[in-house]
Parts: structure tokens; C-alpha cells; sequence
């Protein structure tokens, strides 16, 4: 099951795709202004006192702005759409996940562990980012166990693929991993970023993944959608 889902994370987003080294740092201070009806007009992160990483612009509760600064210089102005989210019901796993509303979103698949999939509308790359949301019965010992033999799968399976990073989720209060690696297609050097949630039995997996040279204006959206994912409350 493990190397099926392992194919899914590779094949589908390259398919899904072809249509056409920094992290937001969480643990920097958490900046947020104020209009005076009392909605925010601008949130962000400082560093030392400066802008870093993903700052949002809001005009009367309404997002107009995405830019991502290093230390008070401006690096990227993002798309704006790519942050304006609606929530989509993975009924599978009694979740909402907040995904961009201009992504095309699927949730209909042939293989039942496929629960979803997301990918950005583009014209001039060559692989369109994408996110891919999976969920399988839990048949290694544990979490970590299941992690790393994802990871010496991909290992042996791929020889262009890398480990950038592998570890606990220090923003989850549940069992969680993240790992980001690089895989070499076409050509084309991906970056993927993946979160893995205990959920009873089964494990609940995250994937988001873009080409290397747009991973700095992608990065933060795949991790605050990873760890955005939320369980819906039973009345």
C-alpha cells in the first residue's frame, strides 16, 4: 500500500502538473494592525524588529495584498488569489482543509485513498503547484516507522530524489512529521513538502509540491495549509 501511495505522490501531481531554503519562521514575534472598525488590515512576522516572510494586506476584511519580505526587504509580491481560501469537506476523514478558490479541486477518484487534489490554474510554468491530500490504514508499528520507510522508499525508488529535512511537526498537538525533499523530473527540479497526521488507525497525509525556483513563493502557503487542516466538530 505504502509504494502505491508512494506513486500517487509522484505520478499524479506530474500528471495533474503538466497541464499546464526558506521557511516562514513561526517562532518569529506575530505582527498585526488594526483598522478602526477593529478588522485587520495587515498581519505579518517580524524578525529583530523587521518584516520577514508572508505579510497579508487587508482593506475592509477583504485580502489585497500578499508580499513576502527578508528582514525588510521585499522579495516577492505573491498572488494574492492564491490566499483567499474556502474551506473543502474531506467527508473521509471528518476534516475541512482551507485550499486557494481559484485552484482546480478534485475529490473523486478511482483509488479510495486518494482523497484529494489541488492544483493552480498556470499558463507559463512548466509544472503547476499543486497539493495532494491521501489517507491509509496505519499497518507499521508507528508513525515514525511509517515516515521512514516512506522515506528509504523514495530513497531506493528514485535516485534524483533528496532529503532536505525530516521531523517532528513542532506546530501540531498531535502525532505529526513533515518532510521536504527534491525529486529531479524532466529536468525540472520539484520541491515537495509533506505532513503526516495520526487520525485513530489511520494516517492522513499532506502533500504539497512546485518547481525549486518558485519553492521561496510557495513555501509558507503549503505550510500553513498543512497544518490548517482541522477536524469538524460534531454537533
Amino acid at each position: 500500500m505504502k509504494e502505491i501511495l508512494l506513486i500517487i505522490f509522484l505520478q499524479i501531481s506530474l500528471t495533474a502538473c503538466s497541464q499546464k531554503n526558506e521557511t516562514q519562521n513561526i517562532k518569529s514575534n506575530k505582527h498585526i494592525e488594526y483598522d478602526k472598525e477593529g478588522n485587520i488590515s495587515v498581519e505579518g512576522y517580524l524578525k529583530d524588529q523587521k518584516k520577514h516572510g508572508v505579510w497579508k494586506f487587508y482593506n475592509n476584511k477583504k485580502l489585497v495584498d500578499v508580499k513576502k519580505f527578508n528582514e525588510d526587504t521585499l522579495q516577492y509580491v505573491l498572488d494574492v488569489n492564491d490566499y483567499n481560501y474556502k474551506g473543502v469537506i474531506i467527508k473521509k476523514i471528518n476534516s475541512i482543509i482551507p485550499l486557494p478558490e481559484n485552484w482546480e479541486t478534485n475529490l473523486n477518484f478511482e483509488n479510495p485513498n486518494t482523497l484529494l487534489t489541488s492544483v493552480k490554474k498556470c499558463e507559463t510554468e512548466s509544472y503547476c503547484p499543486n497539493i495532494i491530500v491521501t489517507s491509509e490504514e496505519q499497518t507499521s508499528s508507528s508513525l515514525e516507522k511509517h515516515v521512514n520507510d516512506f522515506k528509504n522508499q523514495i530513497i531506493n525508488n528514485y535516485k534524483d530524489v533528496k532529503i532536505l529535512e525530516l521531523k517532528k511537526n513542532p506546530l501540531s498537538k498531535e502525532e505529526s512529521f513533515q518532510m521536504k525533499y527534491s525529486y529531479t523530473h524532466n529536468n525540472i527540479e520539484l520541491i515537495y513538502i509533506i505532513f503526516w497526521m495520526k487520525d485513530n488507525k489511520n494516517i492522513t497525509t499532506f502533500c504539497g509540491s512546485c518547481e525549486k525556483v518558485d519553492y521561496t513563493k510557495y513555501s509558507y502557503l503549503f505550510y500553513e495549509i498543512g497544518n490548517s487542516i482541522k477536524k469538524i466538530k460534531n454537533n
